[in-house]
């Protein structure tokens, strides 16, 4: 074998390697566009509207998303002018619209305060006022009770795999290119 043999020799399976890892990069990125969301998903509003004067019970709160939201979870509550809660039964998702059924009969002004946690990671949360009534006898409802904490946890989403099977597969390909091979 000549030196120029032992040379291309050594050099084609770096060659391979790199060649390898190209693909999966394009692979990736291809699997990225494909799995790819429009954009991030917004809130347009809750209903009623902050502020909103009633003459009757809504039976319902609403909050309109934008896009094609993935709600994980969902809590709101309602309170009414004694502070007592008002919601009945579970959020539910209609679509890009989370409805709360509620019982608010009292005249007085009811808080509403929601958190929503997306499958993207993303969380949505706030609070809006509304009276029932002509809205001069208005009470001062007490503000929610401040959160003693929050936690935190990994979310496996499609991207995030990805990445993991990308970094996975090309830490295998530097490994088989930069172990020394014996010679023969």
């Amino acid at each position: 074998m000549t030196l120029t043999e032992a040379g291309a020799a050594r050099t084609a399976p770096a060659a391979r390697a790199i060649a390898v890892m190209g693909a999966i990069v394009v692979a990736a990125i291809l699997a990225m566009m494909y799995t790819g969301k429009s954009g991030p998903v917004t809130m347009t509003g809750p209903a009623p509207a902050d502020g909103a004067v009633l003459g009757a019970d809504p039976g319902r709160v609403t909050l309109a998303l934008t896009g094609d939201p993935e709600v994980r979870s969902a809590h709101v509550a309602v309170v009414g002018p004694d502070g007592a809660p008002v919601t009945r039964g579970l959020p539910r998702v209609e679509g890009a619209t989370v409805v709360q059924e509620v019982v608010a009969a009292a005249r007085g002004t009811y808080r509403m305060a929601y958190h929503l946690e997306l499958t993207s990671g993303a969380n949505l949360s706030g609070s809006s006022v509304f009276t029932i009534g002509d809205g001069s006898a208005a009470v001062a409802v007490p503000p929610p009770p401040a959160a003693t904490g929050h936690g935190h946890e990994m979310r496996r989403d499609v991207t995030t795999v990805v990445f993991l099977l990308v970094d996975f597969a090309l830490i295998a390909v530097l490994v088989l290119v930069l172990l020394p091979r014996r010679r023969r």
